[in-house]
């Protein structure tokens, strides 16, 4: 996740950079811009081409990046949460090693 600074609160926010964008928090009608910039701060959730679901035997078969959360944590307005899951992967859940 990272967060995307964008002009306008209702369009898909721009991603220029590897890997796929996964999702972006909406904003409703009281979301107000940056005073100094005008831009509008939105949550953006992205997958790079290293991470796990694309390359499962790959740098993060075991562990994850420090900043990965749980997709089934987040909700509006607050930050996700790392869980066994996010951080160890289907292995730490299931007892398996795949």
């Amino acid at each position: 996740m990272t967060s995307s600074r964008v002009r306008r609160r209702n369009t898909k926010p721009p991603y220029a950079r590897d890997g796929r964008m996964v999702g972006y928090a909406l904003l409703d009608g009281q979301a107000e811009p940056d005073p100094d910039s005008g831009l509008y701060k939105r949550r953006v959730f992205f997958l790079l081409p290293h991470d796990r679901d694309s390359l499962p035997g790959g740098l993060y078969r075991e562990g994850a990046p420090g900043e990965a959360v749980d997709p089934r944590t987040i909700e509006v307005k607050k930050v996700g949460e790392k869980t066994p899951r996010s951080q160890s992967g289907p292995a730490a859940i299931t007892g398996s090693r795949s």
